[in-house]
C-alpha cells in the first residue's frame, strides 16, 4: 500500500521507481492479486497514460505481469487500461510496443476485454 501513492507522485523518477517496484514484486503470483487488491491497478494505468516513457513501459509490463491472474484481467480491463496500451503500441519504443501487445493479448484472453479491445483499436 505505501507504494501506491507513489504512482502519482508529481516528479517522474519517483513513480518511475514506484512502478518498477510493483512490477517487480508482481513476477511472484503470490503478489499479483494482493497488487490488485491494495487497489494499484488504477494509478498503474495513470502512469501508463501520463509517465514518462519508461514508467509507461513498466507500467505496460506490470499490466502484462499482473493480467496473469484470470480475475486481474477484469479488474485490469475496466479500469481503462486497454486504451493507455493501445496508445503505448502506437507511440512507444520496441520494449513499450512489446510490453503493450503482451498485456493485451493476455487481457483479451478474457472474453469480456476483447470487445474493449477492438473499441480501443
Amino acid at each position: 500500500p505505501a507504494l501506491i501513492p507513489l504512482l502519482l507522485s508529481l516528479d517522474s523518477e519517483t513513480q518511475e521507481h514506484a512502478v518498477t517496484t510493483l512490477l517487480n514484486l508482481s513476477i511472484h503470483d503470490a503478489n499479483k492479486k494482493a497488487i490488485v487488491e491494495e487497489g494499484a491497478v488504477q494509478p498503474i494505468v495513470e502512469v501508463l497514460r501520463n509517465g514518462g516513457m519508461p514508467a509507461r513501459e513498466n507500467a505496460a509490463a506490470a499490466l502484462f505481469s499482473l493480467s496473469a491472474i484470470e480475475d486481474n484481467k477484469v479488474v485490469i480491463g475496466a479500469s481503462g487500461a486497454i486504451p493507455a496500451l493501445v496508445a503505448l503500441l502506437r507511440e512507444g519504443n520496441r520494449r513499450g510496443k512489446t510490453d503493450a501487445a503482451s498485456a493485451l493479448f493476455n487481457l483479451c484472453i478474457c472474453q469480456g476485454n476483447r470487445g474493449r479491445c477492438v473499441r480501443a483499436g
